[in-house]
């Protein structure tokens, strides 16, 4: 017996390392499964990707269109599919305009893919979009051009800044205001495009001005070089541009005050218009000039939220007592903590009335 037990207890220990390997193949098979399921082919509307692009390569204009579009929201599933990519940077040099712009806007989902996916759509796809800005006659398919451009975001933005500030020249205005708002999607990345949006900020379309001069306000670029602009921003005759220069001034953090130039020199810099527009006619630009003052922090503008306390509108004399509630907390004198700001409320819950 005690032999027959032996045998059973040796039989076990070599069992046992085999159970333990099976459990890790199994899981090996798992990820494998899993990983692959990640790089698999989603297909669209029960084609393969295989299938579009051979319509892509074979159709006629109006198929190619359609497998264009197709090849779009398989990126859409998964960005990381380097055929599908390749397809679409080649349906860039069609000559179909529609065809073009479509393979342009399908490229733009890979744009949520990985890092070396990115670059790469920003190296190849790039020049091809670029020359849609630059070479097509209709106006459409630039502005969709100046508009994709600027969705292709950070890892395309040092090939897309210099063709966008150029944009800021086109003769069309819509094509201007796709510029300028893809200009001002990409932030502080847009900044060697300031000398072109210097440019821009007298232009005549309200929207171009509204959207450039929005830009240079949220901004780095010290005042010494965009002040005037923004001066002349917060003194436009359109109450859009007005707000929308007072509502970038606030997002100058942490850039802050020092960027704004303070309260120095014969010209009102920034912040002292910014303080003026407090008593702006329009209930937006005041509103939008108080939430930017507390922004800031600078106790140059108490004098203007105090008297905001009494302005005419609920929601802007909740803001200065809110902004005011952070300067004394900031002093060290009031150790209550602050109500939140419209700008917190509205993060939180986009239905708040006002948001």
């Amino acid at each position: 017996m005690s032999g027959h037990h032996t045998w059973h207890r040796a039989l076990a220990r070599v069992r046992r390392p085999s159970a333990r390997a099976a459990r890790c193949v199994r899981v090996v098979l798992c990820v494998s499964l899993v990983l692959s399921s990640c790089n698999a082919d989603p297909g669209y509307q029960g084609r393969s990707s295989r299938e579009w692009m051979a319509q892509l390569a074979e159709g006629n204009a109006d198929e190619r269109v359609d497998a264009a579009l197709a090849l779009g929201k398989v990126l859409m599933v998964q960005p990381n599919a380097p055929t599908v990519i390749n397809a679409l940077v080649g349906a860039l040099g069609d000559t179909s305009d529609a065809l073009r712009v479509t393979a342009a806007e399908g490229l733009r989902n890979a744009v949520r893919g990985e890092r070396r996916v990115q670059e790469r759509v920003a190296r190849d796809a790039v020049p091809g979009i670029v020359a849609l800005l630059a070479d097509s006659q209709h106006v459409a398919v630039r502005r969709d051009a100046a508009r994709i451009l600027g969705m292709l975001g950070a890892a395309a933005a040092a090939g897309t800044v210099a063709p966008l500030g150029r944009a800021l020249q086109d003769p069309e205005p819509a094509v201007r205001q796709a510029a300028a708002l893809s200009l001002a999607g990409l932030g502080d990345q847009a900044q060697a495009a300031v000398p072109s949006l210097l440019a821009a900020s007298q232009d005549p379309d309200v929207d171009v001005r509204q959207r450039v001069l929005g830009a240079l306000a949220a901004g780095a670029a010290p005042a010494s070089a965009v002040g005037p602009a923004l001066v002349r921003g917060l003194r436009d005759s359109a109450a859009v541009v007005r707000e929308a220069v007072a509502i970038g001034l606030g997002q100058r953090r942490p850039h802050g005050v020092r960027a704004l130039g303070g309260e120095q020199g014969a010209t009102a810099s920034p912040l002292r218009a910014l303080r003026a527009a407090t008593r702006d006619p329009v209930t937006g630009v005041r509103l939008a000039a108080v939430t930017s003052l507390g922004l800031l922090g600078d106790s140059a503008g108490r004098p203007d939220l105090e008297r905001a306390l009494t302005d005419p509108d609920a929601v802007v004399r909740r803001e200065a007592a809110h902004a005011l509630t952070e300067l004394h907390r900031r002093g060290g004198r009031d150790p209550s903590p602050p109500e939140p700001s419209r700008f917190e409320l509205c993060r939180s819950n986009p239905t708040w009335p006002g948001c």
